[in-house]
């Protein structure tokens, strides 16, 4: 269903980027980032990558994906994947608007019931689609700060095991959550753009799941066609 889901809401978003000439911008990401759920932590490098569409009329579209190789049955490492597609317009004087939809999967030592010689692992599912507003400020001739917030209803579903039967427990859940974002860019040359910045995302699930929160300090390169 998740992939269904997906699926539309990418023919969805293509559609108004692909009415006009466009540039293709692919990119390279590193994130380092910090998760934490009442069940399970951990503390990781990601590497990632992605492209951006956009048109002279303003609309963009950005896809990206991050993974990390963390041992998820290590106390304080998990594996996080990460998949986010967006589309968006331009306002005007460095204003956007942008919409879009997000899949994550998280697993890690379920910190709760596992003990030294009965690891256990947690699995967190998250998807849900998410609505903001973006700013570009520009400093110089060649950098600019950019700064980001979004609203986001979530769907989480979590998979742990039974301490005396081994059977999976899965316990699902809704938030609405929120995430911000700012970050640095510099053209370093009229192709090549990095960027550096922070971002810090939290979802509360309620009592059955709890909150959710992801902080990430990311670097990014990108070239544009």
């Amino acid at each position: 269903m998740k992939c269904f889901r997906f699926s539309l809401a990418v023919l969805a978003m293509c559609g108004p980027v692909s009415q006009a000439e466009v540039v293709f911008s692919p990119k390279i990401s590193i994130e380092s980032q910090s998760y934490e759920t009442d069940f399970t932590s951990g503390d990781y490098v990601s590497a990632g990558g992605g492209f951006t569409v956009f048109n002279q009329d303003g609309w963009f579209l950005d896809a990206e994906f991050f993974r990390n190789n963390g041992d998820s049955r290590v106390v304080g490492e998990v594996t996080r994947e990460e998949t986010t597609l967006t589309v968006g317009k331009s306002l005007g004087n460095g204003l956007s608007v942008f919409g879009g939809y997000k899949i994550a999967r998280s697993i890690g030592v379920d910190e709760i019931t596992s003990t030294l010689i009965n690891v256990k692992e947690i699995e967190i599912d998250t998807d849900g689609v998410f609505l903001g507003v973006s700013k570009g400020i520009s400093v110089s001739e060649s950098g600019s700060l950019s700064f980001a917030g979004a609203i986001s209803p979530m769907s989480a579903r979590i998979t742990q095991e039974d301490n005396n039967t081994g059977d999976d427990i899965v316990t699902t859940g809704s938030a609405v959550g929120m995430s911000l974002s700012g970050s640095y860019n510099h053209m370093l040359t009229k192709q090549w753009v990095s960027s550096l910045g922070y971002k810090f995302q939290k979802f509360s699930y309620g009592d059955a799941i709890g909150d959710e929160t992801v902080t990430a300090l990311f670097g990014k390169l990108s070239y544009r066609f």
